[in-house]
């Protein structure tokens, strides 16, 4: 056993200033120039990462090392700092500033990393090495998917371009595929592979039949374990409903007989085949035929007698309402209808045979009703009554027989008195241009 002899012989020699006290005989004695002090002083190592513990695919994680002597009060540590990852020095040599040294890391795949700090002192310090570790580890960074269009709301008939959009979008560039879908149904026919700006596009043409809201969803499915897959949130797309356009027609055009049948025709039309939905026809504000559907060449009528001339001309329009996934609702020109009384075709007379007394008025009023030539009543028509001659049985009229027919076609003879012959007669009833009628 060797035993120590000069100025330390037989000393007790303690931790802290005495040791180092004999670290600086030794060096000036038996190791005097040796380059490397040796160091007898405690040092603790302590290593944290931010964010702690776990982070994502391309997100910065910061390491820091703090190097303190052991117990703490003493001088600060100088020297470096070797970082490992592994058995990999990522960040070799980095000086202590202030007992404090950092590592910075961007991972770009998931994966857990065991990092140690190893503390490595200089020539001036009186420090031993120290070490730390903590333990990394790397996610797959959450994705985000959002989808737009490149018009909203868009016409009929147009081609609307969505375009999914997913992020971060920083290096590792995300890839993988996008699938679109519209009111739940798959648009675009397959997924679609991002572009090297994370983005996929999908274009849709909205004809017939596909106005109104158009809920649209992307959804994205990494093609790497770098980033999760995601779903977008559903944007509202609107489509605008085509316009149309009603026409109206009637027969007879312009002018109708009172009686006479006027057929009007409404035509619905557009620029995506025929349109469906329902036309009402009004007669000014009141509806004259209620809201039925037009047919498959978009057509529909409506038949209109008017019994008498009042209220003529009528103003008549058509009124299609429309159909909410492909036309607007539209409204015909107004056309004006005449109506003309007509022919008369005769006289009907209207009552019984009667008696009368000899030289009194006639118990019950003669009448006729007068129609044109389609058997509607006509107003303000001369009828002239008038019975045999004198020499025999007849009978007297006021206002010389001449009466005018009432709106509903009835004339009434004016004071018809029997003369003083008694038997039987004929009173005849005459209108110009129609059949006499007897009574």
């Amino acid at each position: 056993m060797r035993r120590h002899t000069g100025p330390w012989a037989g000393r007790a020699l303690g931790a802290g200033a005495a040791a180092t006290a004999l670290v600086a005989a030794l060096v000036a004695g038996p190791f005097a120039g040796v380059a490397a002090a040796v160091g007898i002083d405690p040092s603790t190592t302590t290593l944290v990462s931010a964010p702690s513990g776990s982070s994502q695919v391309g997100q910065m994680v910061t390491y820091t090392a703090t190097v303190a002597s052991s117990p703490s009060g003493g001088p600060v540590p100088t020297g470096t700092v070797d970082f490992l990852d592994g058995a990999t020095n990522v960040c070799p040599g980095v000086p202590l500033v202030s007992g404090v040294a950092t590592c910075q890391q961007t991972y770009t795949s998931p994966a857990t990393h065991s990092i140690t700090a190893n503390y490595v002192p200089d020539i001036a310090t009186t420090y031993i090495p120290s070490s730390s570790g903590v333990s990394q580890t790397v996610n797959a960074t959450m994705s985000s998917t959002s989808v737009v269009s490149d018009v909203n709301p868009s016409p009929m008939g147009a081609t609307v371009t969505y375009t999914a959009t997913v992020t971060p979008s920083s290096a590792p560039t995300p890839t993988g595929t996008v699938a679109f879908s519209d009111n739940g149904a798959p648009i675009c026919s397959q997924t679609l592979l991002l572009n090297g700006s994370a983005q996929a596009s999908c274009a849709v043409p909205y004809g017939a039949g596909t106005a109104g809201s158009h809920s649209v969803i992307a959804t994205f499915t990494s093609g790497d374990a770098n980033y999760t897959n995601s779903t977008s949130g559903s944007f509202s797309q609107t489509v605008s409903v085509a316009t149309s356009s009603t026409g109206l027609s009637a027969t007879p055009s312009g002018t109708t007989i009172a009686g006479e049948v006027t057929a009007y025709q409404a035509t619905v039309s557009g620029s995506f085949g025929t349109p469906a939905g329902n036309v009402t026809f009004f007669d000014g504000t009141t509806v004259i035929c209620p809201a039925a559907p037009v047919d498959i060449n978009g057509q529909i009528s409506c038949n209109q007698t008017y019994p008498t001339t009042a209220g003529s001309p009528h103003q008549i329009k058509a009124v299609y309402n429309g159909d909410p996934t492909t036309y607007s609702g539209s409204t015909s020109p107004t056309i004006p209808e005449a109506i003309a009384a007509g022919t008369p075709t005769g006289a009907v007379v209207a009552g019984a045979p009667q008696s009368a007394i000899v030289g009194r008025p006639f118990v019950t009023p003669i009448t006729v009703t007068v129609t044109n030539q389609f058997g509607a009543a006509m107003s303000n028509v001369t009828v002239t009554f008038s019975g045999p001659p004198q020499t025999g049985p007849s009978a007297t009229f006021g206002n010389s027989g001449v009466a005018h027919t009432s709106p509903s076609g009835v004339a009434t003879a004016p004071s018809p008195v029997a003369n003083g012959f008694a038997g039987g007669y004929t009173v005849t009833a005459t209108v110009a241009g129609g059949t006499p009628a007897t009574f």
